[in-house]
């Protein structure tokens, strides 16, 4: 199906939301599944992104991916993701507290201090304003973008999606 013919076919349906810009035919990608986790990071998987494409139609699979990616992704996938994002935040704890001698605090530098206040009130921000889950709706365990609570997330994606019956999407950016 051409991007065209796709289009055509999308403002047909009862619950579209294609004509979101009125000088350009646009078909959102949450048009086109019927549920969109937001990692909210850009993509930093080319090393294992190992999908298939989402179109046959070769200039629809182009035209997604100009900008993005869009494929068809297992299991193995979102475990790879996972592991990358642990050995992220275990780099990011490192880091931290790399150069801090608890014995010797002249170790303690203002570079460290620094650090460590972002983290704190980056948390704190995340607790105290933004919330990081919602009791009513959905069921994701989070709704937060730090990679420490999008790991729980996507642990919950990769236990209970069921590969056989559904096709798991990758959409990055």
């Amino acid at each position: 199906m051409s991007y065209d013919q796709l289009y055509d076919y999308m403002i047909t349906k009862e619950d579209n939301e294609c004509d979101m810009f009125e000088d350009s035919k646009y078909v959102p990608v949450y048009q086109l599944c019927e549920r969109i986790f937001e990692f909210g990071k850009y993509c930093e998987f080319h090393s294992f992104l190992n999908g298939v494409p989402f179109f046959k139609n070769k200039d629809t699979q182009k035209y997604y991916n100009s900008d993005h990616e869009i494929m068809i992704i297992e299991k193995d996938f979102v475990k790879n993701v996972i592991e990358h994002y642990t050995n992220k935040v275990k780099n990011y704890y490192k880091e931290l507290l790399k150069d801090i001698d608890i014995k010797n605090k002249d170790t303690f530098t203002q570079d460290n201090f620094y650090k460590l206040w972002e983290h704190i009130n980056s948390f704190n921000s995340e607790w105290n304003y933004l919330i990081p889950y919602d009791l009513e709706k959905g069921d994701e365990v989070t709704k937060s973008w730090k990679f420490e609570y999008e790991i729980f997330e996507l642990v919950r994606i990769y236990k209970h999606f069921n590969y056989k019956k559904n096709l798991l999407v990758y959409y990055g950016w």
